[in-house]
Formats: C-alpha cells, sequence, structure tokens
C-alpha cells in the first residue's frame, strides 16, 4: 500500500510536470495557456487546502471518520488535477504521441480517492503515537508536498 506521502508527491509531479509542459509548449496559444493556469491553480489550491487541512487534523487529533465532507474533498482534488492534466494532454499532445503519456490503469480515480483517504486515517493514527520531533517533520514533510506557484515553475 503507498503511503500518503508518495501519493501526495505523484500528484505534485504531474501536477507540476504539467505545468511546465504547459508553460513550455501552449504559451503561444493563449486561451490553451489561461484555461490551463487557471486549472493549475484550481488544482493546486485543493491539494493545498487538503494537506493543510491534514496538519490540522494532525495537530488536534481530530478522529476523521468524523470530518464531514473528507472524501468529496479528496475527490474533488483529484478530479480538478485530472482534468487539468487531460486539458494539458488533450491541447499539447498530437492524437499519436498522447497515448505514449497516458495515465496507467493504477491511477484509477476512484482508487486514488480511496488511498488518499485510507493513508490519511493511517498517518493520523501514527502520529499519535510519535514524539515531537518526528511530529514536526512530518508536518515539514506535507508542507514540501504542496504543488509550487505556476510562475516559480517557469523559472526552472
Amino acid at each position: 500500500m503507498e503511503t500518503l506521502f508518495e501519493i501526495l508527491a505523484r500528484e505534485q509531479s504531474l501536477g507540476e510536470g504539467h505545468a511546465r509542459l504547459l508553460y513550455e509548449q501552449g504559451r503561444d496559444d493563449p486561451r490553451t495557456y489561461t484555461e490551463g493556469l487557471i486549472a493549475y491553480v484550481e488544482a493546486k489550491a485543493a491539494f493545498d487546502a487538503l494537506i493543510e487541512g491534514a496538519k490540522n487534523y494532525l495537530m488536534a487529533g481530530v478522529d476523521l471518520t468524523e470530518v464531514e465532507g473528507l472524501r468529496a474533498r479528496v475527490a474533488a482534488a483529484v478530479q480538478l488535477r485530472a482534468a487539468f492534466t487531460e486539458l494539458v494532454r488533450a491541447r499539447l499532445l498530437d492524437p499519436a504521441g498522447a497515448t505514449r503519456f497516458g495515465l496507467p490503469a493504477a491511477l484509477d480515480l476512484s482508487k486514488l480517492v480511496k488511498g488518499l483517504v485510507d493513508t490519511l486515517l493511517a498517518l493520523i493514527k501514527s502520529f499519535r503515537e510519535v514524539d515531537e520531533t518526528r511530529r514536526r517533520e512530518t508536518l515539514a514533510r506535507l508542507d514540501g508536498l504542496k504543488w509550487r506557484p505556476f510562475e516559480a515553475l517557469s523559472r526552472d
């Protein structure tokens, strides 16, 4: 089973990698660029909110089974990332080339949502059992998985 960190890292890489592709290949088409930028910002905001929520839940010791709408928020973030990456692929990759870059079946969105929720539950359970140093490290790792602003990706 993947850890929460692995899933968030993959989502971050998919989002930022496609943003870089949008920056490099989509700037000449203002409509594609603008729509892609908006989609990136929406997906980034959703994942950043999930990460901040996870940090708050960890610090407060919240039982995630009591968090109303958690699964829906996770699903919305995953769907926003998928919409962004699909927009970039559809607009910037030709049909023959696009098939080479297709997402593997393992990234089925419903399985991804379940994996994120399950691993978040496991992280919160284990968080209660670790010392303060380990807690700070966990929170810092979560911060490191926030997506970078689009403009920062264009400077790499």
